[in-house]
């Protein structure tokens, strides 16, 4: 008789090549995520935090932008270094050029 190995052995489908199925019993450790899909949090549950914490939405306005202005400053940082890469690739492409360019007139002549 043949024997099989089994990898999985919490789910047995994936041993036969299924796809991993979701049971309910499993906790969604994205339900969050999924929930929250934007930087704020939906309007009625800011008014909610509003009435427990008051100052809470100037609190979330000023979070969010100041990490706007993080994610800005942190991609023109990336630009300039890319940038500035860019530029001493192409400064050393030049001058190994003309270096072969100028060893291969010498061996010529």
């Amino acid at each position: 008789m043949k024997e099989t190995k089994r990898f999985f052995y919490k789910n047995n489908r994936l041993n036969k090549g299924y796809a991993k199925t979701f049971s309910v019993n499993e906790p969604d450790n994205n339900f969050y995520h999924k929930k929250f899909e934007h930087i704020l949090p939906p309007i009625d549950l800011i008014s909610e935090y509003e009435s427990i914490y008051p100052g809470t939405l100037q609190e979330l306005m000023h979070m969010a932008q100041k990490e706007q202005a993080h994610k800005h400053a942190i991609d023109l940082k990336n630009l300039k270094i890319q940038a500035r890469v860019t530029k001493l690739t192409r400064i050393c492409l030049l001058i190994f050029g003309m270096c072969l360019v100028v060893s291969i007139f010498f061996k010529t002549f």
